[in-house]
Parts: structure tokens; sequence; C-alpha cells
């Protein structure tokens, strides 16, 4: 448990930076924080409430991603067809 303490804390502070430098809506996480957001989530939430300015985190949602762990399958896809798409037309 200790490993998800330090990684859930280390991606709170990082999320910190992100909400207060881009003041975004919506922030998307991806990989392991889909798979582990169970035991994330509670620490890195806590970090990013110490870290984050209160104003710009009270507008941003912080969701996993909705592709789940089949993104890289698809971003590999649209890569290929991009490729391909780009061969053809020259």
């Amino acid at each position: 448990m200790h490993v998800f303490e330090v990684v859930g804390r280390q991606l709170g502070r990082g999320l910190a930076i992100l909400v207060d430098l881009l003041n975004p809506e919506k922030i998307i996480i991806g990989s392991i924080y889909g798979r582990q957001q169970g035991l994330l989530e509670p620490v890195a939430h806590k970090a990013l409430a110490a870290e984050a300015l209160s104003q710009a985190l009270a507008v941003c949602e912080i969701v996993p991603a909705g592709l789940g762990e089949r993104v890289g399958d698809l971003a590999s896809l649209a890569v290929a067809l991009h490729t391909l798409d780009q061969t053809q037309a020259h």
C-alpha cells in the first residue's frame, strides 16, 4: 500500500501544477489510474486539494479515461490510418 500512497501523492502534486498553470475544466487520466482508481484517487485528491489553487480546482473535474485499457490499441490504429491516408494522398 505504501507504493500507492507515494504514487497517489505525486500524482496529486503533478495534477495541482496542471490545475494551477492551465486552469482546465477537465483532466482525463488513463493507464494505471483507471485500473487502480480506488487506491490512488483518495491520496491524489488529498494532495491536490492541499497544493492547488482552490478557485482553479473548484472548476476542474478529474476523471478516468473512458477508453480504459483500449486507448493504446485505438491510438495505434489511428496513427496507422493517418499514415496510410498520408501515403495514399501523395
